[in-house]
């Protein structure tokens, strides 16, 4: 933009100061370009700065081989086997695997020796040939033992919840009854929604490990008088939850 302001020259360069109200002016001129860009080409990236890539298709396989071999690497059970060796993908968290991802079982009884370990401790004698992780389960075999009038698990029972959540993360069509209990102290109403409490508290730990709240059901079951009463040592093992699959 240009402003004349007492403009005393006249386009012609002529000044004459008589008349130069009648041949000057006072004006604005404004000036503004407009362009047109027309880009001709075969390349979807602009020209001026396109590089041809002679290499790209090169490049391109490689990243595939990459990433096959990513894949071949995945370890979706974690047992330290790559899944393309993996004779079992599914192996429980923390078992011993041979080369192919096979649980450790040197007795060749069906069950991972370190799972048999574990319920020969819980059962004190040895699990029958051809038992199966089922038949452990649904026959009382893991269980969440709490304190007196407690709902939290006690710290030694910690082994049984994870048990039941590698399981159900290694059977995903699978669901359990998280069926709760308590010994006969104190007022059955009480017991009933005491027991129901401990199993709420044993499914909220599973779901936190990852495992959804879909697939367990509470079962209460109030009072368990197949102890004798007197005996704080026995009552010590109806204060539970156990479990059932579904």
């Amino acid at each position: 933009m240009i402003n004349n302001v007492n403009q005393q020259y006249t386009f012609d360069g002529y000044e004459d100061p008589a008349v130069k109200e009648d041949r000057g002016f006072n004006s604005t001129l404004y000036n503004f370009s407009l362009g047109l860009s027309i880009y001709l080409g075969k390349n979807k990236t602009h020209a001026d700065w396109y590089v041809v890539d002679k290499d790209a298709e090169r490049y391109a396989a490689l990243e595939k081989r990459v990433a096959d071999l990513e894949v071949m690497l995945n370890d979706t059970d974690r047992d330290g086997v790559p899944d393309y060796l993996d004779v079992e993908p599914n192996t429980m968290a923390g078992i011993d695997v041979d080369t192919k991802g096979r649980g450790i079982d040197l007795n060749k009884n069906g069950v991972p020796d370190q799972i048999e370990d574990y319920i020969n401790k819980m059962k004190g004698n040895n699990v029958a040939e051809g038992t199966s992780l089922e038949e452990i389960i649904n026959g009382g075999y893991v269980n969440v033992y709490f304190d007196f009038n407690s709902t939290q698990p006690t710290n030694s029972s910690y082994g049984a919840i994870n048990f039941i959540v590698n399981y159900l993360k290694s059977n995903n069509g699978k669901s359990v009854d998280v069926v709760g209990y308590a010994d006969e102290i104190g007022d059955s109403d009480y017991n009933k929604n005491l027991s129901g409490a401990r199993a709420e508290a044993v499914k909220a730990i599973i779901v936190k490990a990852g495992i959804d709240a879909n697939r367990m059901v509470i079962k209460p079951q109030g009072e368990d008088n197949s102890v004798d009463v007197k005996s704080e040592a026995a009552r010590k093992l109806v204060r539970r939850v156990t479990f059932k699959l579904n």
